[in-house]
């Protein structure tokens, strides 16, 4: 799971004990999306979610647990700062970004853990909750690291963060729906989250999980995916760039490639989670031969060189490092270790095979 799809699509399909699914209309693959009887109201909230279809049904149930799911976010935020070598005044975006990411890896680590903390249909409506609050999060702030016009540090305030997410529908989702948290509740949130507390309150998160293998857990299968996506945005640069077709005009394929070769958020974001493997009383086996080995393929990418041969060297150096990576998330699970991974499954995972093809 956590190698194909990571720590969001991964749980979506989960389901808690209200017998909803955590992702909702989001749920992915769509093969797992289940028809559960839901009401609709059309939004007339500003913004770009005004005339949107907004699902009452998961905002009612929200709302119910919304005060016990505050404060769970915040005893997971306690206990990722409690990880940090230095006091942390303020969470920075790449802090964030992991912080809700964990949030909505929760789910995921109860059901998946071996023995098991809960399983698939019996997940406590707190954690559903969270993960449904935390989510929005989490796509705000990728998006600002990643997209094109973000990367700022900080948001100056709640209503920064709201106009940011709002400006860029990031509230929205395909076919004419919208997350139906007003904009006090979604500013409430970010209030709630980014203040460091000076004594970490753990209880409600321990309650749910065991927190060091938890938040180990999480570091492993994010470190995972952004080295996925380091690996995808820095082999497509390159491909682009030795393509002989002109997919783009120069310029704007030059910028393309610009972009995808501006990892230093990733980056950024690697390190903070190797410092927090660093913390943890568990052996982190992470090491960064996986993206230096991927950077020095470069070399061997010529003018007119092969690029489906060259594609094929580095999908191996990804199936053998993505082995080991998911071989050890498993092993904190206490799952058996992963036989394989497929070429197959490394190619559809890196998704380039159609600009490989084309040469």
């Amino acid at each position: 799971m956590e190698f194909d799809y990571g720590l969001w699509l991964g749980p979506s399909s989960l389901r808690c004990e209200t017998g909803r699914q955590l992702g909702e209309e989001n749920v992915w693959p769509t093969l797992f999306r289940r028809h559960i009887p839901t009401e609709y109201n059309v939004t007339k909230m500003r913004g770009s979610r005004n005339g949107l279809l907004v699902n009452m049904t998961a905002l009612h149930l929200v709302m119910r647990a919304w005060p016990k799911a505050v404060e769970l976010m915040e005893s997971l935020r306690d206990a990722y700062v409690s990880l940090q070598p230095e006091p942390m005044p303020v969470l920075s975006q790449h802090d964030l970004f992991i912080l809700s990411k964990a949030g909505c890896g929760l789910p995921a680590y109860m059901v998946r853990s071996r023995p098991q903390r809960a399983s698939d249909g019996q997940l406590p409506e707190v954690v559903g909750t969270q993960f449904k609050l935390i989510a929005g999060f989490f796509m705000t702030v990728q998006h600002n690291l990643w997209g094109r016009d973000g990367g700022q540090l900080a948001f100056e305030s709640a209503e920064a963060f709201f106009d940011y997410a709002d400006r860029h529908e990031i509230f929205t989702s395909p076919g004419g729906r919208a997350c139906g948290g007003s904009q006090r509740k979604i500013m409430a949130l970010y209030d709630h989250l980014t203040p460091v507390r000076e004594s970490p309150f753990l209880e409600p998160l321990a309650s749910l999980a065991d927190v060091p293998k938890l938040l180990a857990y999480v570091a492993h299968s994010l470190h995972l995916e952004l080295t996925l996506l380091f690996v995808q945005r820095h082999l497509k640069a390159m491909y682009l760039e030795a393509d002989g077709e002109r997919t783009f005009d120069a310029r704007n394929r030059r910028e393309q490639i610009e972009w995808l070769r501006d990892t230093h958020h990733i980056e950024h974001t690697l390190r903070r989670l190797e410092t927090m493997l660093i913390a943890l009383p568990i052996e982190s086996g992470v090491a960064e031969e996986f993206r230096n080995e991927i950077l020095n393929s470069a070399q061997s990418l010529r003018p007119g060189a092969g690029l489906r041969d060259h594609f094929r060297a580095m999908t191996e150096i990804v199936q053998r490092h993505g082995h080991t990576c998911q071989s050890n998330i498993l092993g904190l699970l206490g799952r058996s270790p992963l036989r394989a991974l497929p070429r197959a499954q490394v190619e559809r995972r890196l998704d380039l095979s159609s600009l490989v093809m084309r040469q």
